[in-house]
């Protein structure tokens, strides 16, 4: 019974971060626009952050433990943020940021709850820097992290290691041997982790060869309806769920690349409403 009950609840609290998750993220994307530093988007957004991890997970040792692990995170995240400027000035080395961005998630994604937490900071990062050097070449950062959150709703859902994951969690985040052999069988020997190297490593190169953002939907349409197929082993009413939903985020950021850019910041302002207001009534 107990088992039932926390396998239920993190089912739960899997549909429940993925959707609002994804809100925080929009919200956070036109709040950036407000803020011109750093530490301004820093200090906003984590108020935000506890306002919804209070709700969102009403366990007072867990949120003590989210609050120790955000505290030594913001430090590395200022660390990490002049490290990235740093990088920025040299030609060639966007591309060792790009890969050093997806090997601390790889680090990071067997801690299934701290998934999100480490994707919402990253969203942060002094956005408007990032897509002005960067990721004005490769807007598909945004399909990244959504794709990981599909990460880590997979992961739930794996058949022999869920429960260590469920238990190392409530127990201070300890591993032990069976985690370890679990998490080496669930990501090395799986889709998702073929999937979340070289699918993205594959869309970021190839992306370079076309500047239209037209051919850019295109190719990732083809490899992502490939993959969700596969993903949920030709389940219909999941796979057009979610494949649905994935082209509504399309949509969204094709918009953000057009010329409807104000449009876009009024539907933002309409989702940050939304989901800011949606988890007080809940």
């Amino acid at each position: 019974m107990f088992l039932f009950f926390v396998q239920f609840y993190t089912y739960l609290f899997t549909f429940y971060a993925y959707f609002f998750v994804s809100f925080a993220i929009l919200r956070i994307y036109f709040l950036s626009f407000f803020f011109r530093t750093f530490y301004a988007n820093f200090i906003f957004s984590s108020f935000f952050l506890f306002a919804y991890y209070y709700y969102l997970v009403p366990f007072f040792l867990t949120f003590f433990l989210y609050f120790v692990f955000l505290f030594f995170l913001s430090i590395f995240f200022l660390f990490f943020h002049y490290t990235y400027l740093l990088f920025s000035l040299v030609p060639f080395t966007h591309i060792l940021t790009f890969i050093f961005r997806c090997f601390f998630f790889f680090i990071h994604s067997h801690f299934v709850y701290f998934t999100y937490i480490i994707s919402f900071f990253l969203s942060l990062a002094n956005f408007r820097h990032i897509v002005s050097s960067l990721f004005r070449h490769f807007f598909l950062w945004f399909y990244f992290k959504d794709i990981l959150y599909l990460f880590s709703f997979w992961l739930r859902f794996t058949h022999i290691w869920f429960p260590y994951y469920t238990y190392s969690f409530l127990f201070f985040m300890i591993p032990n041997y069976k985690i370890f052999f679990s998490f080496l069988k669930g990501t090395f020997f799986c889709l998702p982790f073929f999937h979340f190297f070289f699918f993205h490593c594959f869309i970021f190169c190839f992306s370079f060869f076309f500047r239209l953002p037209v051919l850019r939907i295109l190719i990732f349409f083809f490899f992502h309806f490939i993959y969700i197929w596969f993903f949920f082993e030709q389940n219909l009413f999941l796979f057009f769920l979610f494949f649905f939903l994935s082209l509504f985020s399309l949509k969204i950021s094709f918009l953000a690349y057009s010329f409807f850019f104000s449009f876009y910041k009024i539907f933002l302002l309409i989702s940050f409403l939304i989901s800011f207001l949606i988890p007080f009534f809940l």
